[in-house]
C-alpha cells in the first residue's frame, strides 16, 4: 500500500502555485494547505510575498482479492459473524423499556425519539486487511514474483479452509440448539394444560380487550378520527403480547408514545449567519395572524434583545395594520408598510442589519384561489427562503381544517401554528390535521396576551390534552 505523496510549491499567486500543483501531480492532486511567506530579494535588500501551496496525491486502495475457489474472505467472515449473531440475538423486545415506565415520559429520552437499531454482529472483528499475507515482492526478480505468488495463492487456501472449519463448526452448534428447542417444545405440546392456565390465558385476552376498548373510545371522544384512533390501536396491540397485555402502565405509555411518533414539530427559529431570518404569517381571516407575529416579536425583541422588523402587507383591514404599528412602538421594533412585493424588496434591502424580519399578510379565504396565488406568488418571488407560518384556528372542524391546510401550503417550508387551543377541549381535529398534513407543528397561541400566551409545540402539550381523563384507574374500573 503506497504512502501519500506530498508536494510544496511557491508562487507569486494562488491560482500560479495551484496550476503548478495540478501540473506535476495531475487532476487527483488534493489541496492540503496554503501559506503566506515572505522571501528576501537580492543583496537582502527588500523581501517579495510568495504563496506556498501544499497539495498530496491520495492513498491508493487495494483491490479486494478472491480465493481460488470464487470465495472472498470477507463474504466467509459474514456468514460466521450472521451464525454468531443468531446464536447471541434476543427475542425479548425493548419497545418500551422499564424506564419508559418510571422516568418523565417528556424528558429527553428515547420515548419521543425513533428507535435505534441495535448492531447484530458480533464476535468476528478480524478485518481482511489484517487476514491478507503481504510478501515482500522484489519488482526487478521475476522468481521472486512467481515463489512469492504461488505462496500467497497457498496461504489464502489454508486460510478458507481454516473459515470453513470453523463456519461448519458454528451450524452444528445452531443445529443442535434448534433441536434442543424442537424437543423443548415437543415436551411442551405432550403436557396437558390445566384448568388455571386456560382461565389465566383467557382472562388476559378479555382484560386486553376491555383496555384497548376503552383506549379507542377515548381518543373519538376527544375528536381523533376513527381510521388513526384504529390505526395507533392496531399498532401498540402488535407489539404487545402475553402477559403485557395486563400491565396498564405499559400499554399506556406505548399508546402516548405512538401518538406522539406520528407528529412532526418545528426546529426552534434562530437568526441565520449572514441575514435575517424572514417569518411570513398567512392563513384564513380573523385566525390571529397580527398578535401572533406581535407576540412573537416581543419576545424575540424584549427577551433575547434580537433586533427584529415588523411589516405588513395588510392593504385591505386598516385596524390591523394600526394594531401592528401599536404593538412595534411598545417594544421599540420599526414598523413598515408594503402595497406588492416590489416595494416589500426595497423595505428588506434596509433591514438587512436585522435579526428577524416578520411580515403581517392579510387575511384569505381558501376557497378563492386569487387570493392564495398572490400569497404563492410573494413568497417566490420577494422572500424565497422565507419560514412561512400557517395559523390555524383549533376550533375549526376537520373537514375545513383539512382544506385549509392543503389550500395554503404554498411551499415546501410550511409549518403550522395552531391559535386558539384554549377555546376547544377537543385536541383530536389538531391531532389529526397535523398527522394527515406532515406539517411540522411550531407554535400553540393560548390566549390574547401579548407576549405571553405562546408557547412552542412540544409532545407534552399534546398527551396531555389527548389523555386527559384516561389513566390506569380508568382502564381496571368496571
Amino acid at each position: 500500500m503506497e504512502s501519500n505523496l506530498r508536494r510544496t510549491y511557491q508562487a507569486p499567486t494562488l491560482s500560479e502555485a495551484i496550476a503548478a500543483m495540478r501540473a506535476e501531480l495531475g487532476p487527483d492532486a488534493i489541496f492540503v494547505e496554503k501559506h503566506k511567506i515572505r522571501k528576501k530579494s537580492m543583496f537582502g535588500i527588500g523581501c517579495g510575498e510568495l504563496i506556498e501551496v501544499v497539495a498530496e496525491l491520495p492513498r491508493r486502495k487495494k483491490k479486494e482479492r478472491k480465493s481460488e475457489s470464487g470465495i472472498r474472505p470477507d463474504a466467509i467472515a459474514k456468514v460466521i459473524r450472521t451464525a454468531q449473531a443468531i446464536r447471541n440475538s434476543r427475542s425479548k423486545k425493548t419497545w418500551v423499556s422499564d424506564q419508559d415506565l418510571t422516568g418523565d415520559i417528556f424528558a429527553e429520552s428515547e420515548m419521543f425519539s425513533p428507535r435505534k437499531k441495535s448492531g447484530i454482529y458480533k464476535g468476528y472483528s478480524q478485518t481482511l486487511e489484517e487476514r491478507e499475507i503481504e510478501p515482500n515482492i522484489l519488482l526487478n526478480d521475476p522468481n521472486s514474483r512467481k515463489k512469492n505468488a504461488s505462496r500467497r495463492a497457498s496461504d489464502i487456501e489454508d486460510s478458507n479452509l481454516k473459515y470453513m472449519k470453523e463456519i461448519r463448526h458454528e451450524l452444528d452448534i445452531i443445529k443442535k440448539e434448534i433441536c434442543e428447542k424442537k424437543v423443548d417444545f415437543q415436551n411442551r405440546d405432550n403436557i396437558k394444560p390445566s384448568d388455571t392456565s386456560e382461565s389465566s390465558i383467557s382472562e388476559i385476552n378479555n382484560n386486553s380487550l376491555k383496555i384497548f376498548d376503552k383506549i379507542n373510545s377515548h381518543l373519538l371522544e376527544k375528536g381523533i378520527s376513527k381510521h388513526l384512533a384504529d390505526s395507533i390501536i392496531t399498532s401498540v396491540s402488535e407489539r404487545t403480547s402475553g402477559e403485557e397485555l395486563n400491565d396498564c402502565s405499559l400499554v399506556l405509555a406505548r399508546i402516548k408514545k405512538e401518538i406522539t411518533g406520528r407528529l412532526k414539530f418545528a426546529p426552534p427559529m434562530e437568526p441565520l449567519p449572514d441575514r435575517p431570518l424572514i417569518v411570513m404569517a398567512i392563513g384564513s381571516t380573523g385566525v390571529g395572524k397580527t398578535t401572533t407575529l406581535a407576540k412573537l416579536g416581543a419576545i424575540f425583541c424584549m427577551d433575547e434583545s434580537m433586533k427584529i422588523v415588523f411589516i405588513t402587507l395588510d392593504r385591505y383591514r386598516i385596524a390591523a395594520s394600526e394594531q401592528l404599528r401599536t404593538y412595534s412602538e411598545i417594544i421599540g421594533a420599526p414598523f413598515e408598510e408594503a402595497n406588492d412585493e416590489e416595494e416589500l424588496s426595497k423595505i428588506l434591502d434596509r433591514h438587512v442589519d436585522k435579526d428577524f424580519v416578520f411580515i403581517d399578510t392579510a387575511g384569505r379565504s381558501v376557497h378563492k384561489h386569487e387570493g392564495v396565488s398572490e400569497l404563492k406568488r410573494i413568497a417566490e418571488r420577494a422572500v424565497p427562503d422565507a419560514e412561512i407560518l400557517l395559523l390555524v384556528s383549533s376550533n375549526t372542524d376537520n373537514r375545513e381544517m383539512a382544506e385549509i391546510i392543503r389550500g395554503f401550503s404554498i411551499k415546501d417550508r410550511v409549518s403550522i401554528v395552531f391559535t386558539k387551543t384554549d377555546e376547544t377541549f377537543r385536541w383530536g381535529p389538531i391531532y389529526n390535521a397535523a398527522v394527515d398534513s406532515k406539517l411540522p407543528i411550531a407554535y400553540l397561541t393560548t390566549g390574547q396576551s401579548v407576549p405571553y400566551d405562546i408557547e412552542p409545540a412540544s409532545p407534552r402539550s399534546f398527551i396531555t390534552s389527548l389523555m386527559e381523563g384516561l389513566d390506569i384507574e380508568s382502564l381496571t374500573r368496571e
